[in-house]
C-alpha cells in the first residue's frame, strides 16, 4: 500500500513536470511530447514498472559503486563503465539499449548503439575535451563509407546511395569537427553508422550552430559528456518515413551534454524537429535531460555518481 501511495505521488509530480516542460516546448513537437507522456503514464501497470525499474536502477548503482575501486582524489572522475572499451564514452554512456548492438570506435573515440531495423544509430556517446577542440591536425574527410563492422555482423545498413536525391543530408551524430586531430579519427566520423537523415534546414543551421556551441563549452569547461541521435520512436502510431532501401527518418533529434562543475554535474538537453524551417536559435529547444529520457526510453548519464542538475543559466 505504501509503495502504491508513493507511486501515485510520483505520478502526480511527473505529470505536473511533464506539463510544464511541454508548455515551454516549440509548437513543432508539442503533440509528440504529449503523446509520449501519455504513453508513459497510461496505466497502473506502467506505474508499477516504473517503480520496479527505479528500484533496479538503485541496486545497480549501488553494485557499481561497491565493485568500483576507490578514487585517488576528488579530481579523479574516471567513470566505471560496464564493458571493456566503453570508457571511451565515460559518463556519456546511456543505458536502456540492447548492448549486443553497442560498438566501440577506437579510432574516433566514441561508442555507438546501432539499430538494424531503422538503419540508424540509436545513440552515439563520447567525451569532448578542450584539447580536442583546440587541436586541428586534419582536414575534413568528406568521404562517407560503409562501416565494415556492421557488414560483418550482417546487420542491415544504410549506404550513401540511400541519400541520393532523397532531400536529406547525411547528418553526423559525432561531428567531424569534434574529431579532427588526425585524418584517421576524422574518417571515423564519416562512417555511415554515424549518420542519420537530416533535413538541410536543420543540419546546416540550427544543428550546426548547436554543435559549434558544444565545442565552445568544451573550451570553457574542459571535458564534456555528449550523447546524441535521432528519436527512433513512432509518432501517433505512424511508422517513421523511410528513404532509399529502408533508412528511417527521425522526426526529432536530441543532444544531451553534461559537465562536472565544482563537485556536482550539470546537464542540458536539446530536442529539435527534423524540418527545414527549424528555428535557427537552438536555445529555444533546450530541455532537461530527463525530458529526452521520456522521449527515448534511455537512461542518460546513469554512470554518474549523482544525478546531474538542470540550470539553464549555467549554460547561457
Amino acid at each position: 500500500m505504501l509503495t502504491l501511495l508513493l507511486a501515485l505521488v510520483c505520478l502526480s509530480l511527473y505529470l505536473s513536470a511533464g506539463g510544464s516542460v511541454a508548455n515551454k516546448l516549440p509548437k513543432e513537437f508539442k503533440s509528440f511530447w504529449t503523446t509520449a507522456s501519455e504513453r508513459a503514464v497510461s496505466s497502473a501497470e506502467r506505474i508499477k514498472e516504473s517503480v520496479a525499474a527505479a528500484q533496479r536502477q538503485t541496486v545497480s548503482r549501488q553494485s557499481v559503486a561497491k565493485d568500483s575501486p576507490q578514487r585517488q582524489n576528488d579530481d579523479d572522475v574516471t567513470p566505471r563503465t560496464p564493458q571493456k572499451g566503453w570508457s571511451t564514452a565515460g559518463y556519456a554512456l546511456p543505458s536502456g539499449s540492447d548492448t549486443a548492438y553497442t560498438l566501440v570506435n577506437d579510432n574516433g573515440r566514441y561508442v555507438m548503439n546501432y539499430d538494424p531495423d531503422t538503419r540508424n544509430p540509436r545513440w552515439v556517446a563520447y567525451i569532448l575535451t578542450r584539447k580536442e577542440v583546440g587541436t586541428k591536425g586534419a582536414e575534413r574527410s568528406s568521404s562517407f563509407v560503409t562501416d565494415k563492422r556492421i557488414v560483418e555482423h550482417k546487420w542491415d545498413y544504410a549506404t550513401t546511395a540511400d541519400y541520393t536525391h532523397s532531400g536529406y543530408d547525411r547528418g553526423h551524430l559525432i561531428p567531424s569537427a569534434d574529431r579532427d586531430d588526425t585524418p584517421l579519427e576524422n574518417k571515423a566520423t564519416f562512417l555511415m553508422s554515424n549518420i542519420s537523415p537530416q533535413r538541410p534546414g536543420l543540419n546546416r543551421y540550427g544543428w550546426k550552430y548547436l554543435e559549434e556551441k558544444v565545442r565552445r563549452w568544451a573550451l570553457e569547461h574542459d571535458s564534456l559528456y555528449v550523447v546524441t541521435a535521432g528519436v527512433l520512436e513512432e509518432r501517433d502510431g505512424r511508422p517513421l518515413k523511410t528513404i532509399g532501401s529502408g533508412v528511417a527518418v527521425p522526426e526529432l533529434f536530441f543532444k544531451a551534454v553534461a559537465v562536472r562543475d565544482e563537485g556536482r554535474f550539470q546537464a542540458i538537453g536539446f530536442v529539435m524537429p527534423n524540418i527545414d524551417d527549424c528555428n535557427r536559435d537552438y536555445t529555444v529547444y533546450a530541455v532537461p535531460a530527463d525530458s529526452i529520457e521520456r522521449l527515448t526510453g534511455l537512461d542518460l548519464f546513469y554512470m554518474m555518481p549523482s544525478e546531474p542538475v538542470y540550470d539553464k543559466s549555467f549554460w547561457f
